[in-house]
């Protein structure tokens, strides 16, 4: 016996519109898709070259904090004055750059009053030099000098050490209790400043826009009048 298919039994297919709908439908999803991950992708990316460009520069203020505040009170064999203007005439720094800081005779690495701080004396200043190998990008580097050797000697020998580039002026100012000033003498005054600030400004790049805003770092000073034994 042959069976015959009745035409309502037959199973129906999709119609072009049904199609065409279900094609929009799923480009206009897959738009939105796409768009939410463009935007997360420009946000991680952002994210991550911030991180990079403000690395260096938390580095660099932590080292130039470490400095500041382990300076010693003037005074003893193993520390020398704090002048801001102070100049050294045997020309050991004249291949380092501009100074832009007093020479700290700070103990590194050390913050407590035990006697083994002055073993880890340095004498440290911060420069700015405009790097060989600049290619033609605009910015001076600020270069840390350190001295480990603080007797007496004919010509003192520093070790640089980059700490941060892209920088057009650093400023250091002393605080006296008072008010804010341009230059600090330990030998007139006797004493250290209550604090010190750090003013950084940095260049602009090609088209003109400023690449960072400016920094500014504070650092009290806590130094007692101490002699070596």
């Amino acid at each position: 016996m042959i069976q015959t298919r009745h035409p309502s039994r037959l199973k129906k297919g999709f119609t072009l519109i049904e199609i065409l709908l279900t094609v929009a439908i799923f480009a206009i999803v897959l738009a939105a898709i796409t768009g939410v991950f463009f935007t997360a992708l420009r946000l991680t990316m952002k994210a991550n070259d911030s991180f990079e460009t403000s690395l260096p520069i938390q580095h660099a203020l932590m080292v130039m904090k470490r400095d500041i505040e382990g300076v010693r009170f003037p005074g003893g064999i193993m520390t020398g004055s704090f002048q801001s203007l102070d100049t050294i005439s045997d020309g050991s720094t004249a291949n380092i750059g501009t100074k832009v800081s007093p020479f700290l005779y700070t103990a590194v690495g050390k913050n407590n009053d035990d006697d083994a701080s002055w073993s880890e004396m340095r004498k440290v200043g911060y420069f700015l030099n405009v790097p060989a190998n600049h290619g033609g990008s605009s910015g001076k580097d600020l270069i840390r000098a350190v001295s480990s050797n603080l007797l007496p000697v004919n010509v003192e020998e520093f070790s640089q050490e980059w700490v941060l580039g892209g920088i057009d002026n650093v400023i250091f100012s002393y605080y006296d209790g008072a008010a804010w000033i341009d230059s600090w003498d330990s030998t007139l005054t006797t004493n250290l400043p209550v604090a010190v600030k750090v003013s950084f400004t940095f260049t602009d790049d090609q088209k003109g826009n400023s690449t960072k805003t400016p920094l500014e770092l504070l650092v009290p000073i806590i130094s007692q009048t101490r002699t070596n034994k």
